[in-house]
This record gives structure tokens, C-alpha cells and sequence, in this order.
């Protein structure tokens, strides 16, 4: 039988008692609340009747409707409580039917006596003597109700009392069962599954030991004994996976045996090529447990093997005198076979009959088993290693180890390879970056030599040139004072070109000097208020703006930035005087100011609503001298705009304009929220 099986037959007494234990319990629960309910209800109808005694005499007293009207409402509730409870009992039943006339009648004599209340115009004798008639009826009937409610809820206790008596009388009777079923089924439980899990766990203990080999056999025709069965199956089977790993094991410790080679072929900083391929071949004949083993190096289009070692196992046996090197592919027997065939080789019994082998020289070393496996370096195969003379044949992990270890060995001298080549070109490149530098330097003295000149071309152009022009200005002012009355119309107007030109001569050289300034004379970056700036610029411009009725608006407040504060005042200056200067004939100039913050700038524009600018004309609006208008209409250098643009870029920004002809212009320029000083 199964165990479940049992299990289930064992377990369904204690179960089954425990549902009738339940079940007695719940029965016991539900007649007490019963009794207790009713209990409670006979002792509301015995306050309830001393309550309408009570409710009657006020009455009597007061005569009023409030206590006729609670009379009533107490004698309802009363009657409606009875209503709502029976008793299982006969007499119970009987008292309270009498229970119920009793209240009926009370009703019938409070009626009666209201009206014979009512009915009294006078305090006659026989009207006072009925009232106590019926108030002695009433008080007597009142009695008897409270008597039959007690009696009742004295009833109601008693069988609560003989409830309890009766439900733990079984429940004691059916804990006694349930335990000696308890006992039962622990006893059955111990013969048919905790011996035999006693004999279960002793084998499991002799296996988890070691002991392999160990049987537990059949215990019994059940869930335990396929136990036992399934024991005996893991056992052989962690048998075969102890010896499985044991295999795996000793391949792992071969892994780790060449990655702690290949690790110290990386450490070998200073070892040479013959080093290196020498500690790897001596490696892989002991990884492999061969005797022998050898490397050779393959030409680019693979037609000949060069040797390149030989263990030196391999050199002590070898009694060749002359030991090739040269290996054509085409003539050579089972040593070429892994070019040919482009894989490992395996030859585990080289001296049986192969067509493939050509033999080799007298003195050669004695090859009693043979592998050898391709080296690739992308699709190329560069070299080929060889082990020999294992004392067990060789199998598929010797293949891998010898791969494994002879690739990482090639990789690493490619690398060592490109080291060597970036080595060559980082040399190189120093010479480069060398002689640049020292062309730099020659450019950056150049360039100095060339900044002294233009300073003192600027001395120049400030000093020497234009005092040539105040001396002409000069003297042509005083030519037309002295003779102004011998001159005609046409010298003086002469006088007045030459002396205009003279002017226009000295402004040009003068922004001319100003915008050479810009690169070459600045100060050293400070925080500047944008709001003091525009503030000194309007006051700069206050006769122009009065004059031309001009409208300033500054949109919010202007952040602070790093530059230079006389470059930012001069910018600004010129921005507006422009939007003054160029403003349609028939209507006031009208000017905004803002700034917005991108990301890293911040981004200021000077609108204005004055004649605007043809889009075609805005490639050379920042240029030197590039003028739209005419003199006569808009007096100028064309210097003003350029300007601009070299104090804009000097602070590491941009300047553009975004205007179309009679809709008037916005200049923006962007500043870096974080600005570098000038160099």
C-alpha cells in the first residue's frame, strides 16, 4: 500500500473527531447565544413593566398627553419583544403566552382608566373608587408580568447552565478519542515510514562518506523504497560524475597552467622573440605531456615552413647532423598535413603504414605518437606547433591546449609587434611636434614683431597723421576767416569740401584706430552689469534720443556678464545710435532690449521699427567701410557694425541681424555665460 495511501487512512479518525469536536462546539455556541438572547429579552419586558407602573402614576399625577404618549410606547416595545422570542420548553411556552395576555390586558386597563379619567366632570365618590379599582388591577397585573418575565429569564439561565454542562461533557469525551487516535497514528506512522527513513538516512550517510559503492536495497514496496531505489541510481551516477569531474578537473588545472603561462609570457617585457616563442613551446610540451615539440613559422603566401625551435627535449635525442629548416609544403609528409588540411593532426600510432608520411632523416628523434595544429592570424596561418611521443594517445583537450596557449603566443608578439611600430611612430611624431613647435615659435615671435609694428603704426596714425590734418583744417579755417570777403561763393565752397574732407580724413582714422584697439588693447575680464551699461549708454545718447522723440524700452532685467566694460559699452552704444540713427522719416523711433539664457549663453537683441535692411546686403553689413547709404542721407565711416562684430568675437560670441526692408531691424549678439579672458 502506498504510504499516501496510509497516510490518509491513519490520519481520517483524528480528523473526523476533531469535525464532531467542532461541530459540538459550534451546536454549544449557537444554543448558548439562543438562551442568552431570550435571557436578555425577559429581563428588558421585567424593567419594562416596572417602567409602565411608574409611567401610570405620573400620569395619575400629571394627567398629561407626554406621559399617556410614553405609556404607550413603552407597552408597544414590550409587546413587539415578546413577538420576537419563543422557548422550547412547554412550560416556558405557556408562561409566556400568560406572558403576553397579562401585557394585553395591562393595555386594557390603562385604557379603561384614562377613560374613566376622562369621563369625570366632578370628584364624585364611585368615579375615585373606580380609578382605584383599576389602579389596584393595574399595579396586580403589573406584578404578575414582571413574575412570569423572571421566571422565564431564570429559565433561560438554567439551560444556559445545562448547555454548558452537556457541551463539555462531549467535548471531553471526544478529546479523550481524538488523542488515543493521535496515539494510533503515530504508532502506525513509526512502523510503515519512520523505520525505513531510519535505514534511508544511515545509507544516505554512508554515500554522502564516499562510500559510492554502497547498496540500501529494497526496504519496503513503496514511495521509500523507490527511495532507496532512486539512492542506489544517484549513487552510480555521482560514481560517473566524480570520475567526469576529476577529468574536468585535471583539464582545468591544464587551463590554469596556460593562462598562468600566457600571464607570464605578458610579464617577459624585456625577453626576445627566440625567449618567448622558446617558453611557450617548452609550455606546451608540458601541458600536453609530451616529450618533444617543436615551432615553425609559415611564409605570407603558405608554401614553406621555417623552423624556429625545437624543445629541448627534442634537441638532446636529436643525433641529425645538420638539421633542416626549410620545409617546402609540397614535399614534406605529416608535418605539412595541418596546412594542408588547415586543422589539428592526430597521429597516435606513427609507426603503422600511412601514405601521407615520407619519413625522416637518419638521426632523427624516435616520434612514437604525433600532433601538430595550425596557427591562425585571421584567415592566414603564420605558424605551426608540434608535440610528440605523449605516453597516452592524444584526444581532443591537447588539441585545445596547445591551440589555446600557441595562439595567445602569437598574439602577443603581434602586440609586441605594434608596440614596436607605435614606438617608431610616436619618435617620429616627437620629431614632427618638435620641428612644428619650433616653426610656432618662430610664427609667435613673427607675429609678436608684427604686433610692435602695428602699435607703433598706431602711435603713428594718432599722433604724426593726424596732426598733418589739424594743421590743414586749421589753416583753411583761417584762410576763410582773413579773406572771406575777398573770396567768391565757389573758393568758399571749396574751402568748406576740403575742410569737411579733412574732418571725415581724421574720424576715419580715428575708428580706425579704435578697431585696431579691439584685439590688441583690452582689459582683463571682469562681472559687468548689463543694466549700468545700457543706463551710461542712454545717458551718452540723451540729446539724440530727445531730439528724435526716440522710445527705449528694456525688457526685464539684464544679466551680468564677464567681459570688458568699456568694449560692452561701446557695443551697445553703437547698436542703438544705429537704431536712432536709421528711423523711417514720419515716425518716432521705437526701440526694445532684451536678453535670454540658452544652455551656455546668453543671447541680448536691440529691435528697433526703422527702415530695415535688404536680406541680400547681410553678408557685408559687418565688413570695414561697407556702407548701404549715402553720406548725405546717413552720415558715417562704415566702421561701426565692424566694430561690433570684433568686440562680440574678442568675448567669444556672434553677432547677426534678422530685418526686411520698411519692417525695421533686430541686431542679436550671444555671450558665453561662462567667459574666457582674452589671451
Amino acid at each position: 500500500m502506498k504510504i499516501a495511501t496510509r497516510l490518509y487512512l491513519v490520519l481520517l479518525l483524528p480528523l473526523v473527531l476533531l469535525a464532531v469536536v467542532g461541530a459540538v462546539l459550534a451546536w454549544s455556541s449557537r444554543v448558548l447565544d439562543q438562551e442568552a438572547q431570550r435571557e436578555n429579552i425577559m429581563d428588558q419586558v421585567t424593567r419594562g413593566a416596572g417602567e409602565l407602573n411608574i409611567l401610570a402614576y405620573e400620569h395619575l399625577q400629571n394627567s398629561s398627553a407626554r406621559t399617556k404618549q410614553q405609556w404607550q410606547r413603552r407597552h408597544d416595545t414590550l409587546v413587539r419583544l415578546l413577538g420576537t422570542v419563543e422557548f422550547p420548553a412547554a412550560a416556558d411556552r405557556v408562561a409566556l403566552v400568560q406572558a403576553r395576555a397579562t401585557l394585553e390586558e395591562l393595555n386594557h386597563i390603562f385604557a379603561e382608566l384614562l377613560r374613566v379619567e376622562d369621563g369625570a366632570t366632578s370628584a364624585t365618590a364611585t368615579s375615585a373608587k373606580l380609578k382605584e379599582r383599576l389602579v389596584g388591577r393595574l399595579l396586580a397585573e403589573s406584578q404578575s408580568l414582571t413574575t412570569l418575565a423572571a421566571s422565564l429569564s431564570h429559565s433561560c439561565a438554567r439551560a444556559q447552565v445545562s448547555a454548558r454542562q452537556r457541551a463539555f461533557g462531549l467535548t471531553t469525551l471526544l478529546i479523550a478519542l481524538t488523542a488515543a487516535g493521535v496515539g494510533v497514528t503515530a504508532w502506525l506512522i513509526r512502523r510503515s515510514i519512520t523505520q525505513p527513513i531510519v535505514h534511508l538516512r544511515r545509507g544516505a550517510e554512508r554515500l554522502a562518506s564516499g562510500h559510492l559503492d554502497h547498496k540500501i536495497g529494497k526496504l519496503a514496496d513503496n514511495e521509500i523504497g523507490e527511495l532507496a531505489r532512486s539512492f542506489d541510481e544517484m549513487a552510480e551516477a555521482l560514481r560517473r560524475q566524480a570520475e567526469e569531474r576529476d577529468k574536468a578537473l585535471a583539464a582545468l588545472r591544464l587551463d590554469e597552467e596556460r593562462l598562468e603561462a600566457l600571464v607570464q609570457l605578458n610579464q617577459m617585457s624585456g625577453a626576445t622573440q627566440k625567449q618567448l616563442t622558446d617558453f611557450a613551446l617548452e609550455t606546451a610540451v608540458s601541458l600536453t605531456g609530451s616529450q618533444i615539440g617543436y615551432l615553425a613559422f609559415m611564409n605570407k603566401d603558405e608554401t614553406v615552413l621555417t623552423m624556429h625551435s625545437w624543445s629541448k627535449q627534442a634537441m638532446a635525442e636529436c643525433a641529425m647532423e645538420e638539421k633542416p629548416r626549410i620545409y617546402p609544403i609540397a614535399s614534406i609528409g605529416l608535418l605539412g598535413e595541418a596546412v594542408r588540411q588547415r586543422k589539428a593532426v592526430i597521429t597516435n600510432d606513427y609507426a603503422a603504414p600511412n601514405p601521407l608520411k615520407k619519413g625522416y632523416p637518419k638521426g632523427h628523434v624516435t616520434v612514437l605518437r604525433h600532433m601538430n595544429a595550425p596557427i591562425f592570424d585571421g584567415d592566414r596561418i603564420v605558424a605551426v606547433a608540434g608535440v610528440g611521443n605523449k605516453p597516452t594517445p592524444y584526444d581532443e583537450s591537447d588539441v585545445r591546449q596547445l591551440t589555446l596557449l600557441m595562439q595567445g603566443m602569437w598574439r602577443l608578439l603581434k602586440q609586441r609587434e605594434i608596440e614596436e611600430d607605435l614606438r617608431r611612430h610616436r619618435d617620429h611624431l616627437e620629431e614632427l611636434v618638435a620641428d612644428r613647435t619650433a616653426e610656432l615659435e618662430q610664427l609667435a615671435a613673427a607675429l609678436a614683431r608684427s604686433n610692435e609694428e602695428l602699435e607703433q603704426f598706431a602711435y603713428i596714425a594718432s599722433h604724426d597723421l593726424r596732426e598733418p590734418l589739424r594743421m590743414v583744417t586749421g589753416f583753411l579755417q583761417l584762410l576763410e576767416h582773413r579773406y572771406h570777403d575777398k573770396l567768391d561763393a565757389d573758393a568758399l565752397r571749396f574751402i568748406g569740401f576740403a575742410v569737411d574732407g579733412a574732418r571725415r580724413m581724421e574720424q576715419l582714422i580715428q575708428d580706425l584706430l579704435q578697431y585696431a584697439r579691439i584685439g590688441s588693447q583690452h582689459k582683463p575680464f571682469s562681472t559687468v552689469d548689463c543694466n549700468q551699461i545700457v543706463q551710461t549708454v542712454l545717458q551718452h545718447l540723451d540729446v539724440a534720443i530727445r531730439e528724435n522723440q526716440a522710445v527705449i524700452t528694456i525688457e526685464g532685467v539684464l544679466p551680468s556678464v564677464l567681459g570688458d566694460a568699456t568694449q560692452l559699452t561701446q557695443l551697445f552704444q553703437n547698436l542703438i545710435a544705429n537704431a536712432i540713427k536709421f528711423r523711417r522719416p514720419d515716425t518716432p523711433p521705437r526701440i526694445q532690449i532684451r536678453a535670454t539664457r540658452n544652455p551656455t549663453e546668453w543671447v541680448f537683441s536691440v529691435g528697433d521699427n526703422g527702415i530695415g535692411i535688404d536680406p541680400k546686403h547681410f553678408q557685408r553689413l559687418f565688413a570695414l567701410f561697407q556702407k548701404l547709404h549715402t553720406r548725405e542721407e546717413y552720415p558715417g565711416t562704415g566702421i561701426g557694425l565692424a566694430l561690433c562684430k570684433k568686440i562680440v568675437e574678442c568675448h567669444g560670441g556672434r553677432i547677426w541681424v534678422e530685418s526686411a526692408p520698411g519692417v525695421g531691424s533686430t541686431f542679436s549678439f550671444s555671450l558665453p555665460i561662462s567667459a574666457k579672458n582674452p589671451s
